[in-house]
């Protein structure tokens, strides 16, 4: 397959070396494919020492080219889309502060902080590596530089779960923290460490079956749990925990591909779930019908 060659300047950048007795710049250039679902493969990848960047042999395609950086300055990132096709091709792009993420977390009522830190890590819904920032003493985190997306927000350590997220003053839309490009989102976590656990089985005409896929979807918006599927095993059953203390929707269904995540997916099924509340220390034993694959 014939390539080209992709030239890159930055047009708020200083050209030509880098400053005297600087190491290194930090800063990153990537070109990278989107695949099926929203995977992204990297295509080319190069440190930056100067302006502009040449890559050889880019393939015809569809690209996003993202610059990335952190130095003693603040992260920044640019991102642009791009065409290649079969000759050399000269793009430019702007870097700006990174998108970034901040907040507090704090802990339910008669619950005791941990004695051990706690860490709040991003969980991006298609791609992407897990970010993980340090809670303080305070209850603060930050995470300086996070590319745009959708993640999950989730609390380790110690046995305790984010049982509630709010960005400004709201909960997240299905549990889901949309980060922007170049925009600081504020969250506001409420930590817990109650927990129960839910088992059963997935039935047909009254009678286990295996191979299902049974489906815990929480009822409070501002949960930080998502959807959570378990494919019953060869007996029919299903076991989850711990979980956090709560009130949940189960259903199974027979199409063990299901698109869990996706609210609009799950949508018919949720009329026939069953509601159940998951209590402290308690184990709740559900029996589950299976519901048809909708079509």
């Amino acid at each position: 397959m014939a390539a080209a060659k992709l030239t890159v300047n930055c047009d708020n950048c200083e050209p030509g070396a880098p400053s005297p007795g600087r190491t290194g710049s930090g800063r990153e250039l990537r070109v990278v494919a989107e695949g099926l679902g929203g995977t992204e493969t990297t295509i080319a990848q190069q440190g930056v020492y100067r302006w502009p960047v040449t890559l050889d042999t880019i393939p015809p395609g569809h690209y996003l080219v993202r610059g990335s950086g952190t130095g003693a300055e603040s992260a920044v990132m640019a991102e642009r889309w791009i065409d290649v096709g079969t000759g050399d091709i000269a793009v430019s792009i702007s870097l700006h502060p990174a998108a970034a993420v901040s907040g507090r977390v704090t802990f339910k009522a008669n619950v005791a902080p941990p004695s051990r830190p706690l860490t709040v890590r991003l969980f991006p819904e298609l791609n992407g590596e897990l970010s993980a920032a340090a809670v303080g003493g305070d209850g603060s985190f930050r995470f300086p530089k996070v590319q745009p997306g959708k993640y999950r927000v989730a609390v380790a350590g110690g046995g305790y779960y984010a049982e509630a997220v709010r960005g400004g003053d709201a909960p997240l839309t299905g549990g889901v923290l949309y980060i922007e490009d170049g925009m600081e989102s504020r969250l506001s976590i409420v930590a817990n460490n109650e927990s129960g656990r839910v088992k059963g089985c997935a039935t047909r005409d009254d009678r286990p079956v295996a191979n299902m896929l049974v489906v815990l979807v929480p009822r409070d918006p501002a949960s930080g749990y998502g959807n959570q599927p378990f494919q019953t095993d060869s007996d029919g059953s299903f076991d989850w925990g711990p979980l956090g203390v709560g009130n949940y929707l189960v259903f199974a269904v027979e199409d063990p591909t299901l698109t869990y995540a996706d609210p609009n997916v799950i949508k018919p099924y949720l009329a026939q779930a069953k509601l159940i509340r998951i209590e402290p220390g308690k184990i709740l034993e559900e029996r589950v019908p299976v519901q048809p694959a909708v079509k």
